[in-house]
């Protein structure tokens, strides 16, 4: 059987000053798909045999053949241990998540019930599971009630995040969802929102539905709330105009949370032809942060507008979201219609205040990528890129 591969891979950033620097690749190691048709859902790492070395735990889906799985890699590409499972009758697999508290590992998973193509007259429901992660059977099932569909319109969902987070002991499941609505006669609607579930003594509830919320969720152990982007979108069918919606939100954690909302963006696309400060892939870069604290959080949004004509925005906040650190809008790597899809924060030889960013472009452009200053949002270095 044929097996492809996955590449992970590590930069070094080699130079001692900037004016001269490069950012370089170099294979580490490789790991085998199980099923050629697997596609990638989820990587995260975890120590889930206690030998004091995180594994990687991927999540797989596989369409063609009607299963989901997760497999256990150690950090030189070995295959550890394999769970399968076929899909469940009229229900089809979305997310997982392997959360670990102090003796259970536990397999959190999310279905969509039933499957909805082709359209049919029927309710819609996310399923939550819970299932032990050494013995691999079901604790406890739970069904939410997302929309119906009928004749024009359907109902579809994306699960953008499974969260954990540990309150009072007690364990608070966040789920982020994108709810999409399409009817042919009088437009299309997308929504974010989070579903919130507890979970103890091995019994999963449903607390309540937060909305516009559901696209990132993260948590730093050195500021309380929890900060959360959402967005809202809606687009008539019949006088062509769309109009979008991005927030930034602090979110106590907690069994029943106030949203407050600290950041928006919106605008307008009419008629197929005039653009009003029309904002899309809005995305958080500073990922894998372990200075939130000394500089803050940073996004990025592309928006278009006829007056001013496309602009990229970078926006660095401070710490609890009282100030803007920096805004800039200068890019070298996203003129010419590249567009940003990954980033995280680095380490350098010349300290821990650095954003790598990559972007991609149709037609067979190379990758491009970025090194901004978490400091002052100047940009450091602009090179091709070997991956994005």
């Amino acid at each position: 059987m044929r097996k492809e591969l996955i590449l992970v891979l590590f930069f070094l950033f080699t130079s001692f000053t900037i004016s001269h620097a490069q950012v370089n690749f170099d294979l580490d190691f490789t790991f085998s798909k199980i099923d050629p048709e697997d596609e990638l859902v989820s990587l995260q790492l975890l120590d889930y045999n206690n030998d004091g070395i995180d594994e990687i735990i991927a999540v797989f889906s596989n369409y063609v053949n009607d299963e989901w799985r997760i497999v256990c890699y150690s950090l030189i590409g070995d295959t550890l241990e394999t769970y399968t499972q076929e899909y469940q009758e009229n229900q089809v697999f979305l997310k997982s998540y392997v959360y670990k508290d102090s003796t259970t590992s536990y397999i959190i998973s999310a279905f969509v019930e039933p499957e909805i193509i082709p359209v049919q007259l029927c309710d819609i429901y996310i399923v939550m599971k819970i299932y032990d992660f050494e013995t691999f059977t079901l604790i406890d099932t739970l069904s939410n009630y997302i929309g119906y569909n009928y004749g024009s319109g359907f109902y579809t969902f994306n699960v953008n995040f499974i969260k954990p987070l540990v309150f009072n002991e007690n364990l608070i499941i966040y789920v982020g969802l994108d709810k999409i609505w399409d009817d042919a006669s009088c437009g299309h609607s997308n929504t974010s929102c989070i579903f919130k579930y507890f979970f103890e003594t091995n019994n999963i509830s449903f607390i309540e539905e937060l909305e516009d919320c559901g696209v990132n969720l993260i948590k730093y152990n050195t500021f309380d709330p929890i900060i959360s982007c959402g967005y809202n979108y809606y687009g008539c069918g019949l006088s062509g105009s769309e109009s979008q919606y991005y927030s930034i939100n602090l979110i106590n954690h907690g069994i029943n949370s106030i949203v407050n909302l600290v950041f928006h963006i919106c605008g307008v696309f009419e008629f197929g032809y005039f653009y009003q400060d029309y904002p899309f892939n809005f995305r958080i870069i500073t990922n894998n942060d372990c200075s939130y604290t000394n500089y803050g959080m940073a996004i990025y949004y592309r928006q278009m507008d006829d007056d001013y004509g496309t602009r990229d925005n970078f926006i660095c906040f401070s710490p609890d979201f009282s100030d803007t650190l920096w805004i800039s809008i200068e890019s070298e790597i996203l003129s010419y219609n590249y567009y940003l899809r990954s980033s995280t924060c680095i380490n350098t030889n010349l300290g821990n205040h650095y954003l790598l960013y990559f972007s991609t472009k149709w037609g067979g452009y190379p990758p491009m990528l970025e090194l901004r200053n978490r400091i002052t949002g100047n940009i450091e270095l602009s090179q091709e890129s070997s991956i994005s």
